[in-house]
């Protein structure tokens, strides 16, 4: 393999003992020739928080951001001695790196475990000894010396973890503030150093242990943002993504409005759409809706999977899991849906609009949530649909007084 990787930078097709052929990048230039690259770091383009699966198998494309895999990583590192380079540079230009003269990783029965790290030289400084000897750990897969805490889950990333992180090659990308890194291992160019420290990736991850506002970062948006947690309704841990409660936020809004979200924590509110997608994407999510009637009787309905898709589909109702609860199933028929606003409405009988509201409309609903806000609960006839409609319950001409849309992350759930 050696001679292959010797001369150019490019890509290139290898075999290792017990795997398919398999492409990957060779770079020349870096550190000298003959560096197999096995993560890349550049633009933040690629979501690097994944679960076990997805760092066995490897994701990205080997020209820009990917990481290789821990499979072929292990297959090739078992081969015969290996030496890493982790090439870092910062977003004023200059550049780092880091040398260990051995490197070799476990097999998945070990974890991944970092199994052998060599003598270091460079000018970075070593920030990987402490993760020496410890398995490999994501979010679903916490294999981390923290035992309170699940390291990759607090730091939105995937690594070698001890408790916690002297290095997070991993974690989340922050154009501006971090640095970016090309893994030229085997020529290893690890990217961003370390997740930023302070902000926990969901109400769950922050322990908060009563109701209240917290800020939170989430993989794919570069800032930080407030949420609302709640710990009461239904076990600690949720984050609140809508409220209805008395009225006072008009919810028949723009396409704009409800991309960005709008309205008040503490009161009634629309988390945003654009936000909602990203952390929804990030990991596996539950999605648990809390209904009231203006008899003060309550009812709940929870899926075991929630998540949206990207502006470019609509954010779209994507994924919607296996239905419990009291309230019966009113979302099911609205699975798959794309969103519509009033102004970019994406249903042939333009239901937003007929149904003053915003919505996974179907043809039309069976659910309007962010439908008209009545006094009283019940409205004429002629208003059917209209109102803050969950159908199983209690039919078209019927608005609640109080409801609440809230998600949790599944793989962490109280």
């Amino acid at each position: 393999m050696h001679e292959l990787l010797a001369r150019t930078s490019g890509i290139y097709k290898i075999q290792v003992p017990g795997l398919a052929a398999f492409e990957v990048y060779c770079d020349a230039d870096l550190a000298g020739i003959g560096w197999l690259v096995i993560q890349r770091r550049l633009n933040g383009s690629l979501n690097f928080y994944r679960n076990w699966q997805q760092y066995k198998d490897g994701f990205g494309v080997v020209q820009g951001e990917f990481f290789i895999g821990l499979d072929k990583l292990r297959a090739i590192t078992a081969l015969e001695p290996y030496e890493l380079y982790v090439h870092l540079e910062d977003f004023e230009g200059v550049k780092r790196f880091a040398k260990y003269d051995e490197f070799a990783i476990g097999n998945e029965a070990d974890d991944y475990a970092l199994n052998a790290l060599g003598a270091y030289t460079g000018n970075a400084g070593d920030s990987l000894r402490s993760h020496r000897k410890m398995k490999f750990s994501t979010y679903d897969r916490d294999n981390d010396a923290e035992f309170q805490r699940n390291c990759a889950f607090l730091h939105m990333g995937a690594w070698w973890y001890n408790a916690c992180v002297d290095s997070n090659l991993n974690g989340q990308y922050i154009p501006g503030g971090n640095l970016k890194a090309e893994l030229a291992q085997l020529s290893a160019s690890f990217g961003p150093i370390a997740a930023r420290q302070g902000y926990a990736p969901s109400c769950l991850a922050a322990g908060i242990n009563e109701n209240g506002i917290q800020t939170i970062r989430v993989p794919g948006l570069e800032q930080p943002f407030d949420v609302a947690c709640d710990t009461r309704t239904a076990g600690a841990g949720w984050t609140v993504v809508q409220r209805r409660q008395d009225g006072s936020e008009n919810f028949y809004r723009s396409w704009a409005e409800y991309r960005a979200g709008f309205g008040n924590l503490s009161g009634e509110f629309f988390m945003g759409l654009q936000q909602l997608h990203y952390i929804t994407k990030a990991e596996p999510y539950e999605l648990y809706i809390h209904l009231e009637d203006f008899d003060g009787v309550t009812h709940y309905a929870k899926y075991d999977r929630f998540e949206l898709a990207n502006e470019t589909a609509g954010y779209a109702l994507e994924v919607l899991g296996k239905y419990t609860g009291d309230a019966g199933d009113s979302l099911k028929y609205h699975k798959g849906q794309p969103f519509s606003t009033f102004d970019n409405d994406k249903t042939a009988k333009r239901c937003a609009l007929t149904y003053v509201g915003a919505w996974w409309y179907n043809s039309c609903q069976h659910s309007n949530l962010n439908g008209q806000y009545v006094q009283g609960g019940s409205y004429e006839v002629k208003l059917t649909g209209r109102g803050i409609v969950w159908k199983s319950w209690r039919g078209y001409d019927y608005g609640y007084k109080f409801v609440q849309m809230m998600i949790r992350p599944r793989c962490r759930a109280a």
